[in-house]
């Protein structure tokens, strides 16, 4: 657990509840309709991580010096190039990847004006960026209505999908619910060679559940595939191949839902829930993989590390991804401290791969979903392929060349259609466009 010795403060809410804002408490506070409740959410969250801020400076620095020596001692040019070339994947699709989505920044700013219009405020502020656009949509669903639910999205995988997917189901690879004792969040684990996978969930009949659900599932029937059609050697695959695998499942999901739902409200929800996708997993996401880099950079350049560097570094990036600048949205200094919060910089250029997977997966699934063949044949030899090549070539197979702008700009064309159909539901029309041509979102 993060930050098990920080003395987290307490805040009364709207309600006069009066919460301790740890980690789990922020993460779900940072929901609430009322704005003066997520503020102080923020404000007491981030304050309490900002008293160790030069603790986890001293812990950061020395990761990147550790880096920094490896890939000297080993004859990489830089940081970037070893960890990517332990996973036989090119620093070009890295730069690549910054380069695309900074290239589409004006759809971000152009989301986070609508969603400042949603929610009838002067100012868009950070502590603004979780609350659903669409406020009081009911979303329960079952596990039973869930799992049936994704057998209809899965369809246009085929039958073999299918039939591992029921039996998936019928053998009881998931264990469901949260029980006293069990670990938090959702895994799927399938280096079972001989053996079928395993899927951890803690199911609470939600629409986030549901989404957890499809995104397990991938992982596992990627593990089945793969264990089924390669020799053991070659029967893993690497996290930016695996990824795809389980955010193309999501993509079907809500593809699914928009087709069939009818109720305008719903349909907001859903559309939303597209959008801050694109938001935290593309741009957010890219946002941290760009710090991670000018962290490593620093680093070889001979600048000390230090809570204050971190934060600029840090701060300047923010505000020119979520267009402070422009008037788009206000980033207050002390949330400059997040930097401190995010894990994943000690893992060495690992958020990237959440980028390229969901850039991938949105314009793979695109194509299955609309009946494509080629695409969804050319997608299930990626599941089947393991490691028996790299994975760039992997995902190529699928029919994404991340190297590439294409897959970049195809998915970042339909969070365009998204954004139009939004701003029509809402009556509120503003169109800075991404591309020149505009079609119908296909769902």
């Amino acid at each position: 657990m993060f930050g098990v010795n920080i003395a987290y403060p307490t805040v009364r809410l709207s309600t006069n509840e009066v919460v301790q804002i740890d980690p789990s408490a922020y993460s779900r506070l940072r929901h609430r309709p009322s704005r003066r409740d997520r503020e102080a959410v923020f404000q007491a969250f981030w304050s309490a991580i900002k008293s160790y801020r030069e603790t986890f400076a001293y812990l950061l620095a020395g990761k990147l010096s550790a880096d920094r020596f490896l890939a000297e001692a080993q004859g990489y040019p830089g940081d970037l190039e070893r960890a990517l070339d332990l996973s036989d994947v090119p620093s070009q699709v890295y730069h690549n990847m910054i380069s695309e989505v900074r290239r589409a920044t004006p759809l971000l700013h152009r989301y986070l004006e609508l969603r400042r219009r949603a929610l009838s405020l002067p100012k868009l502020a950070y502590h603004d960026m979780y609350v659903p656009i669409a406020f009081d949509v009911p979303f329960h669903v079952s596990y039973d209505d869930g799992v049936d639910i994704i057998r209809q999205a899965m369809r246009p995988l085929g039958a073999d999908y299918a039939r591992i997917l029921e039996q998936a189901i019928a053998e009881r690879w998931v264990d469901v619910y949260p029980s006293p004792g069990k670990r938090s969040g959702a895994y799927s684990s399938g280096s079972h060679y001989r053996g079928h996978p395993y899927v951890l969930l803690n199911y609470v009949d939600d629409f986030a559940s549901l989404c957890v659900t499809a995104h397990e599932l991938g992982h596992a029937i990627h593990s089945h595939m793969s264990n089924a059609n390669q020799p053991f050697p070659t029967s893993d695959y690497a996290i930016f191949a695996a990824e795809v695998a389980s955010t193309l499942n999501e993509h079907l999901l809500l593809l699914h839902l928009l087709q069939r739902e009818g109720n305008p409200q719903r349909r907001l929800f859903l559309l939303g829930q597209v959008l801050d996708s694109f938001k935290s997993t593309v741009f957010r996401q890219a946002f941290f993989a760009e710090f991670e880099l000018a962290m490593h950079d620093a680093t070889r350049q001979g600048k000390p590390t230090t809570a204050d560097s971190l934060d600029d570094i840090y701060l300047t990036l923010a505000r020119e991804y979520f267009g402070e600048k422009e008037g788009i949205m206000t980033f207050d200094s002390l949330y400059a401290i997040e930097w401190a919060y995010i894990t994943h910089f000690y893992l060495n250029f690992y958020v990237f791969q959440y980028v390229t997977a969901f850039i991938a997966a949105a314009s793979i699934a695109r194509n299955i979903f609309t009946g494509d063949t080629v695409a969804r044949d050319s997608y299930l030899r990626m599941l089947k392929a393991g490691s028996s090549c790299p994975p760039l070539e992997l995902v190529k197979i699928a029919g994404a060349d991340l190297s590439s702008p294409a897959p970049y700009r195809a998915a970042m064309h339909m969070m365009e259609e998204v954004l139009n159909l939004v701003e029509t539901q809402l009556q509120s029309p503003r169109h800075l466009s991404y591309s020149s041509s505009q079609s119908p979102l296909s769902a």
